[in-house]
């Protein structure tokens, strides 16, 4: 399977694993989507998403980052305002949902760390994949 579509199977699997996980994104993005989500009394664990300046070095073949966290209820706030925080928890739901899905990642442990794609390698691998087959490669 072709890079993308790896990538786009990991996403349902995260969406199906009750995470916010968006593409071509941002906090403030997950963070509507979360308050959506809660106030349609839909579970939401947390976050995962990669931002433009991402998006762009993924088009471009390069390596890019997952931004990843935790929802949480401030129930000190009047309204019980969402709040996010750093979770090695999460993280390792996206690492471990990646890498079922052939999305080569790397994550040194660190919940104040993004997860790195190795989109690069993905793309090399699809190369090979066509050079094996005798098909001549296209662009993702």
């Amino acid at each position: 399977m072709k890079a993308q579509g790896r990538l786009n199977r990991a996403f349902a699997a995260m969406q199906m694993a009750g995470l916010i996980a968006e593409k071509n994104c941002c906090l403030n993005c997950a963070m509507n989507e979360a308050e959506k989500s809660l106030e349609e009394g839909k579970a939401v664990r947390g976050y995962v998403f990669y931002y433009g300046q991402d998006n762009d070095a993924k088009r471009a073949g390069q390596d890019f980052y997952l931004t990843f966290g935790a929802f949480e209820v401030d129930e000190e706030e009047e309204e019980g305002e969402i709040v996010t925080r750093f979770d090695a928890e999460i993280a390792k739901v996206v690492v471990a949902l990646c890498q079922e899905h052939g999305v080569r990642v790397a994550w040194d442990g660190n919940p104040q760390h993004q997860i790195l794609v190795k989109w690069s390698e993905m793309l090399r691998e699809n190369e090979a994949q066509v050079a094996v087959v005798g098909v001549k490669p296209r662009k993702v």
